[in-house]
Order: structure tokens, then sequence, then C-alpha cells
């Protein structure tokens, strides 16, 4: 079947003027080159497509690793925050408040407990200290004595008022925090 398919083009070829030849053997590598350019065109855009695949994979690949980075920060840095909590011993905040205060000269009015909260592992229990008459100086003195402590208190809220009857001396209400895991 091909030996006949060959014998018959080989006998056109043949009938062919030289110029419809020439003509034939241009249209035949137009032909070829025709069907080189397309073949080359879909090679070479299936190797764009793979190369853009392969770059968009490696830019999810380093937006994990720097997640991971990130997560992995925050992991240690919760561990260490739930070790101080579980190594603190537990704080008496009105004991506490009381002897900062009392080493700093400092008088109370009024210390009143708000009720405990939890949050997931955490035991969140607070104060609100009021101080009528104390000096900036030495609010300031507590406030960094408090703060600095090793304990884990924290202020939550601090309000300041100028009293009207003395320029030496401020009003002051703290809400101190104490935490502890359960």
């Amino acid at each position: 079947m091909i030996q006949d398919l060959r014998q018959q083009l080989l006998g056109a070829i043949s009938r062919l003027s030289d110029r419809e030849r020439q003509l034939a053997l241009v249209a035949g590598g137009i032909l070829i080159l025709l069907i080189s350019l397309i073949t080359w065109l879909q090679i070479s855009s299936s190797i764009a497509d793979r190369e853009s695949r392969i770059e968009l994979k490696s830019q999810g690949l380093m937006q994990v690793e720097a997640l991971s980075g990130g997560f992995r920060e925050r992991a240690e840095a919760k561990r260490r925050l739930e070790a101080q909590l579980k190594g603190a011993a537990a704080v008496s905040l009105f004991s506490y408040v009381e002897e900062a205060a009392q080493g700093l000269e400092i008088t109370i009015s009024n210390m009143t407990p708000r009720s405990p909260k939890t949050k997931g592992k955490i035991v969140e229990e607070g104060v609100v200290v009021r101080m009528d008459a104390v000096s900036p100086v030495k609010l300031a003195a507590l406030v960094n004595r408090i703060q600095g402590s090793p304990q884990m208190v924290k202020i939550q809220q601090a309000r300041v008022r100028r009293k009207a009857s003395s320029e030496d001396t401020v009003e002051a209400t703290l809400t101190l925090s104490s935490f502890k895991m359960k």
C-alpha cells in the first residue's frame, strides 16, 4: 500500500514540468517550515507553562517557609510564657501591692478585688487600687516597681487625675492583674 502511494507520487512528479517541480519543492519546503514552526511554538509554550508553574510553586514554598519561621517564633514565645506562668509563685495581689506601696511610703485608700477570669489554661485575678493623695514621683516609682518585678503582674489600666486641693499630689487608680496556670 505504501509502495503504491510512493509509485503514484513519483509518477505524478515525473509528469510535472521543471517550473511545476520548483513550485512543488517550494510549497513542500514552506509546508515543512510551517509544520516545524508550529511544533516549535507548541514546545516553547509548553516549556513556558511548566516554568511558570514551577515559579508559582517555588513562591508558595518560600511563603510557607517564611510563615513557618514566624510560627516557630510565636510558638517559642508561647512556650516561654507558659513556663514563666507555671514557674511563677502564686501572687497575692493585695499583699504584693501593699508591700510595694509601703516600701515607697504610699498610702492606699482602697483596694477592690475583681472576679477571676479564665482564658483557656490561664487564670487572671485582678484588683483595683485607689490612692487619693500620692506624689507623681512616687506613683511613677510604684508603677516601675510593679512592671519591673519578676512576678506575673500587669497594670491593665491607670487613671491619674490632678487634685484640685494640692498641686503636689494626684489621685490615681490602678487596675492590676496577676496571671497563673490552672
